[in-house]
């Protein structure tokens, strides 16, 4: 690439670095869409294909991961690329969110199991010492912590019996 090319395209190497952002995060958003595609309306279902997206070892999936991890150590030295990552998860936590509300979680344990998918997807993402055994375990592990949390009616306190 030519010098004059470049500036063609971006008024400095920050405007490069910002476009970059952007599109690793509209790229990064349309994968997920991608990973429900085609599965039916129930969250469980919907929950159950995020969870194993990981375990399918798409190639351009696995080069987005090392990008991520790449992208989450400069964050640590960028307050930009901090506030991306910040919107990122925050769109990620809220379609997790919204579909562990569908399936009926209480409000007051979204957040945490929110949290609590997410960091399941980064392990699942990131460990490449999993087999398909331990995912297939992890994921149906996580499928029932996340239905035994589903209860919308749980007592507050002791029935007195």
């Amino acid at each position: 690439v030519t010098k004059g090319s470049f500036y063609w395209h971006f008024k400095d190497r920050d405007a490069l670095l910002d476009a970059m952002l952007q599109q690793y995060k509209r790229v990064s958003i349309e994968a997920g869409r991608l990973a429900l595609r085609g599965v039916r309306e129930d969250p469980v279902a919907r929950l159950r294909a995020i969870l194993e997206a990981p375990g399918k070892k798409d190639a351009k999936a696995v080069e987005g991961v090392r990008i991520e991890l790449a992208i989450r150590l400069w964050a640590r030295r960028s307050d930009n690329v901090r506030a991306m990552l910040r919107e990122l998860d925050a769109t990620r936590d809220e379609v997790i969110g919204n579909l562990l509300r569908d399936a009926g979680c209480v409000d007051t344990r979204l957040r945490p199991l929110t949290l609590l998918v997410q960091a399941l997807l980064f392990q699942l993402w990131t460990r490449e010492d999993l087999n398909n055994s331990d995912r297939e375990a992890l994921v149906a592990l996580t499928l029932d912590v996340l239905k035994s949390s589903n209860i919308k009616h749980r007592p507050t306190r002791p029935v007195a019996g």
